[in-house]
């Protein structure tokens, strides 16, 4: 429906002369308008006194034809003049060819080597996991001083759930709902670190959490909090 394509000769013929002769995509036009020689060069049959194309258009010409290219043709071109055909590998070669050894592993396919499920350390998708981790560890302590404790320590993780899902619900949250969510966040986390304090003053311990469990919720804890929002608990 649009502007017919220039044929591949003209295309290449224009290139190889504006490289040998070293000038503009301009004079390049230019010179092929008043060399008959050229213009036989470029495909054409017979002398004509019009350009044979804009000089805008050299700019596709370079576009459609890269370096990479050129080398190959170039190696045609050589290969055909001194009557040599490149051999093709026969079948028998490439059955006695050794096998590659099968690499065995896990790939990470990512820009900086890590895992693609890394969130940013402030969002509050980290600080809820870490909320709840914190209420998990507070849940463990508290069975041990059950019966010298009146009642359990109040962690509100109804209304923490309840905040946190309000926010996660939104689509795309303003600046202002965000540092909101965060900072309601990290308020709960700051009052369950502190009830895990006043337990262990009370005579529990973390040591009291299996191996598995300490792995888990305490080590998983350190990893979603970050370095900001552990300064701003204490």
């Amino acid at each position: 429906m649009g502007a017919p394509a220039k044929p591949w000769r003209m295309a290449l013929a224009a290139l190889i002369i504006k490289e040998k002769l070293r000038i503009s995509d301009r004079e390049t036009v230019e010179q092929i308008q008043e060399n008959p020689y050229l213009q036989y060069f470029i495909g054409r049959t017979s002398y004509q006194n019009e350009a044979p194309f804009d000089p805008s258009i050299m700019v596709h010409f370079r576009q459609r034809i890269s370096q990479a290219l050129l080398q190959k043709i170039n190696r045609r071109i050589v290969q055909k003049s001194l009557g040599f055909n490149p051999e093709e590998p026969s079948t028998k070669k490439l059955e006695e060819a050794p096998k590659p050894k099968e690499n065995k592993g896990q790939l990470l396919m990512d820009a900086t080597v890590a895992p693609a499920d890394i969130k940013y350390p402030t969002d509050v998708d980290l600080l809820n996991p870490a909320r709840e981790t914190t209420e998990i560890i507070i849940d463990l302590l508290y069975k041990s001083l059950k019966d010298n404790l009146d009642k359990k320590l109040r962690t509100y993780r109804k209304k923490a759930r309840k905040d946190y899902l309000k926010f996660a619900k939104k689509r795309k949250p303003s600046r202002k709902e965000r540092r909101e969510a965060v900072k309601k966040q990290l308020q709960y986390i700051k009052r369950n670190l502190g009830h895990i304090e006043k337990l262990i003053e009370k005579g529990t311990s973390l040591k009291l959490l299996s191996r598995r469990q300490y792995r888990k919720e305490f080590i998983g804890l350190n990893r979603n909090l970050s370095s900001t929002a552990l300064d701003v608990v204490k």
